[in-house]
C-alpha cells in the first residue's frame, strides 16, 4: 500500500527500492532475533498457565522485550553503522525494528490464549489508519523515504498496542522477576537453537543470495536486495496461509485436547484401558491432522503454481518467466517447509527439541549452502536447494515422530526433561 502511494506520488523507483530493501532487511533481522526466544517463551508461559501462575506471564513479556530490544537493537545498529546509513534513517529503522520485534513476540503470546479475533481486528484498524495517514501525507507533501518508514512503523505500533491490550486483559496480575523465563534455557537450551535454525532455514537463503548473486543490488553497505529473487520468493510464502489457518484453528485445538486427556490419565492413575484409549485417540488426531493439513497445502500449492502464476504474469508488475519459475519453485518449497514445521511443533509437545535441534541445524546448513551454489553458479535453479532441504526435513521429522509414538510411554518416562521436572516436583513437595 505504501509502495502504491509512492508510485501515485511519482516517487522515484530508487527511493521505493531503498524503502523495500530497508524494510525487508529489518523485518527478517527482527524475525531471527525473536526466534531465539519465542519457543522458550511459549514453553515457559505454557508451564505457568498449567501451574495456574498467570501472574508470571506479563513479567516474562516485559523481560523478553527488554532483552530483544537491547541485544537485537545493538546488533542492528552495528549493521547500520557499518553500512553508513544516515542518522535519520538509522533512528527510523531502529524504531521499525523495535515495533516489529514487539509484534512477533506479542503474536507468540496471542497464539497461546488463542485470541485470534484480536489479531484480525488489530491489523484491520492499523490498515485503515495507514490509508488515512497516506491520504493526508500525499495531500500535503510528496512522500519521502522517512515518511514511508514512519507510516509502516506507526501501523505496527498500533498493532502492538492493541495486541498488548488483549494480552494484558488475559493476564492482568503481575508478580515475579521479569527475567525468570531465562531459567527455561537451563531446562531446554535446545529450544532457543531450534527456533533460530528453523528461521535461518526459512529466511537465510535471502541473505546468501543477496551477497552471492551477481544479480543482487546493493543499496547501502550490507543492505542489499535481489530484484528478480525477493518478490517471487516472498509471494510464494502466502501459499501456506490456508494450511496455517487449519493448523491453528482445528488441528492444534483437537490435538491439544486429546494430548491433555492422555497425560491426565497417565499422570493421575488412570486405568490401563483409559490410558491406551486416550493414547490411540491422540495418535489418531496427529495422523488425521497431518494428512488433512498436507492435502490442504498441496491444493493451495497447486492453485498458486497454476492460477497464481497466471495472475502474476498478466498483472504487468514486471514478473519475467524466470521470476515465475522461482515463484513456482518456492511455492513447493514453502509448502514442504510448513508441513515440516508442523511436524516439529508436534515434536515439541513431547519435549523432543533435542532430536529436532540437529535436524533443523542440518536443514539451515543445507538451505544456506544450496542457496550459495545456486546464486554463484546456477542462477536458473533458484529455490531447488530449498525444496530438497525441506524434503529432507519432512522425512526426518516424520520418521522421528513415528518412532517416538511407537514407544510413547517409554519415551515419556525416560525423557531427560521429564525426569528433571519430576525431580523438581519431588523437591518442592519435600
Amino acid at each position: 500500500l505504501i509502495q502504491l502511494g509512492a508510485k501515485l506520488e511519482k516517487v522515484t523507483q530508487t527511493v521505493i527500492d531503498q524503502f523495500m530493501c530497508y524494510v525487508t532487511n529489518t523485518m527478517f533481522f527482527s524475525m531471527i532475533v525473536v526466534a531465539a526466544f519465542s519457543l522458550i517463551l511459549s514453553r515457559y508461559v505454557s508451564n505457568k498457565m498449567y501451574e495456574n501462575q498467570y501472574e508470571k506471564v506479563m513479567p516474562s513479556f516485559i523481560g523478553a522485550t527488554t532483552i530483544i530490544s537491547a541485544l537485537g537493537g545493538t546488533l542492528f545498529t552495528g549493521m547500520m553503522i557499518i553500512s553508513n546509513v544516515s542518522l535519520s534513517d538509522m533512528f527510523a529503522l531502529l524504531f521499525l525494528y523495535l515495533v516489529l520485534s514487539c509484534c512477533w513476540l506479542l503474536m507468540s503470546y496471542i497464539t497461546l490464549i488463542r485470541n485470534y479475533k484480536s489479531v484480525v481486528v488489530a491489523y484491520i484498524i492499523a490498515f485503515i489508519i495507514s490509508i488515512l495517514l497516506l491520504i493526508v501525507l500525499c495531500a500535503i507533501t510528496q512522500l519521502s523515504l522517512l515518511q514511508m518508514i514512519f507510516v509502516l512503523a506507526l501501523c505496527f505500533s498500533i498493532v502492538d498496542i492493541l495486541l498488548f491490550r488483549a494480552i494484558y486483559r488475559a493476564f492482568p496480575a503481575q508478580d515475579g522477576s521479569i527475567f525468570e523465563f531465562i531459567k527455561e534455557y537451563k531446562t531446554s537450551p535446545a529450544l532457543g537453537f531450534l527456533g533460530v535454525f528453523m528461521m535461518l532455514g526459512m529466511l537465510g537463503h535471502f541473505w546468501i543470495t543477496w551477497f552471492s548473486s551477481s544479480d543482487s543490488v546493493t543499496i547501502l553497505g550490507l543492505f542489499k536486495y535481489g530484484p528478480h529473487y525477493d518478490f517471487p520468493a516472498i509471494i510464494a510464502f502466502f501459499s501456506t496461509i490456508p494450511a496455517s489457518i487449519y493448523f491453528i484453528t482445528i488441528f492444534e485445538t483437537d490435538f491439544s485436547e486429546k494430548y491433555q486427556k492422555y497425560f491426565y490419565f497417565l499422570g493421575h492413575g488412570g486405568s490401563v484401558e483409559k490410558v491406551n484409549s486416550a493414547r490411540e485417540d491422540m495418535i489418531d488426531s496427529i495422523r488425521s491432522g497431518i494428512r488433512k493439513l498436507t492435502r490442504i497445502q498441496i491444493v493451495s500449492c497447486l492453485l498458486f503454481v497454476t492460477v497464481g502464476a497466471k495472475l502474476l504474469a498478466v498483472m504487468n508488475i514486471g514478473m519475467t518467466e524466470s521470476m515465475l519459475d522461482t515463484f513456482r519453485m518456492f511455492c513447493i518449497g514453502y509448502s514442504l517447509y510448513y508441513i515440516a514445521n508442523t511436524l516439529v511443533l508436534v515434536h515439541l509437545y513431547f519435549v523432543n527439541e533435542k532430536r529436532m535441534q540437529w535436524s533443523s541445524a542440518l536443514f539451515a546448513l543445507l538451505t544456506i549452502s544450496s542457496a550459495y551454489f545456486s546464486a554463484k553458479y546456477f542462477p536458473n535453479t533458484y529455490g531447488v536447494g530449498f525444496v530438497l532441504s525441506c524434503v529432507l526435513l519432512v522425512v526426518v521429522a516424520a520418521y522421528k515422530l513415528i518412532k517416538h509414538l511407537e514407544n510413547l510411554e517409554f519415551n515419556v518416562f525416560t525423557n531427560e526433561t521429564t525426569i528433571k521436572m519430576e525431580n523438581m516436583k519431588l523437591i518442592q513437595k519435600s
